[in-house]
């Protein structure tokens, strides 16, 4: 970059550093010819089971004349059917996950999975683009089906590869830290036996960082990646005061009531029956509290989010893009939710 600007901050998200490697391959590889959509840039900074991830300028004009020229090799639904053989095709690998032994069997599934991760975001793109050009609501709507089937497969699989991964775990006499090997690692173990030295594996925890820029991608672990990162210039965390926050309104309604901030999944026990939820986003796995809480209001969101749908479906009061509600609130603070308005209002600070 050229480094006038800065990397803006998009989501946070927690994972292990292998899982995060094998998405950020996706959006770096994309989807193959013919499709012409590509990622430009993309930076993942993770530390100790958290990954944010940020991009240095949306490139929508050039996505917009990729988009152009698959409607006009492919066409709507010629792009649908390509998604279809994906999702065939990893549904297929899926069934045998729990059987997955051999290095060929996981470079199937691994090419499947990627391509589904690159999915999810042609679809957010493919979205934008049709709104802008005043599309039918139709096919957003089949988009959002296939954005949602793209995270729940993420979701699934990955739940589905633990006994895989206790099995290589087994064989190579290795414990928990193969979750901090990088997708090419996995292979490499698989193929040929080789391992990655611990002592490496426990400095990545503390920092690693995945970086595409104009096209071309990077990985940095541990030292290397301490002095790439003191060398970003990356959006900073907005912590300030503040009396209200502002962001889109996905569904209508105005509320009051008390925060509860949810991060990690060890979070959702602290939910009680008419919490406001604030999260960076929700997820299909909060489908067991979410009819409990009265409001929703995330970091993150796009036309095609989980929040935007889910909220609509539940009817509760939704805000979502805020960038900054899980930094600003805090668990106990009460709030008025405007959510005709797009506004959050702190009424009363929780006592610390």
């Amino acid at each position: 970059m050229d480094g006038k600007g800065k990397w803006i901050k998009l989501v946070t998200r927690e994972s292990t550093l292998l899982e995060r490697s094998l998405r950020f391959m996706g959006y770096a590889e994309f989807l193959p010819k013919p499709f012409t959509v590509k990622q430009k840039d993309l930076l993942v900074v993770y530390h100790k089971g958290m990954s944010t991830q940020y991009v240095y300028s949306d490139d929508f004009d050039s996505k917009t004349r990729a988009l152009e020229l698959d409607f006009e090799t492919i066409g709507f639904e010629g792009i649908i059917e390509k998604f279809d053989l994906v999702f065939d095709k990893l549904k297929s690998s899926s069934k045998n996950l729990s059987t997955l032994k051999t290095y060929e069997a996981w470079k199937h599934f691994e090419t499947c999975y990627k391509q589904s991760r690159a999915i999810i975001l042609y679809t957010f793109n493919l979205a934008k683009f049709l709104k802008e050009k005043a599309a039918g609501q139709d096919q957003i709507d089949i988009l959002q089906k296939y954005y949602d089937n793209a995270e729940a497969n993420s979701t699934n699989v990955w739940t589905a590869l633990k006994p895989f991964f206790e099995y290589v775990m087994k064989i190579n006499n290795l414990d928990e830290k193969l979750y901090s090997y990088s997708d090419n690692e996995l292979s490499d173990l698989l193929k040929n036996g080789k391992k990655v030295d611990g002592r490496e594996l426990a400095e990545r925890e503390e920092l690693s960082i995945f970086k595409l820029e104009n096209y071309e991608y990077e990985i940095f672990f541990g030292r290397k990646a301490r002095s790439v990162k003191d060398a970003l210039v990356l959006e900073a965390d907005a912590i300030t005061e503040r009396s209200e926050l502002t962001g889109v309104v996905a569904f209508q309604g105005k509320i009051t009531g008390r925060v509860t901030i949810v991060i990690l999944k060890e979070d959702y026990k602290k939910i009680q029956d008419g919490d406001i939820l604030i999260t960076p986003m929700t997820h299909p796995d909060m489908v067991t509290f979410l009819h409990r809480i009265s409001a929703i209001i995330t970091d993150e969101g796009g036309i095609l989010c989980h929040a935007a749908i889910i909220s609509r479906e539940l009817k509760k009061p939704c805000i979502i893009g805020t960038k900054i509600a899980t930094q600003v609130l805090k668990d106990g603070d009460i709030v008025e939710v405007d959510a005709d308005n797009g506004v959050v209002t702190i009424l009363k600070k929780a006592k610390i």
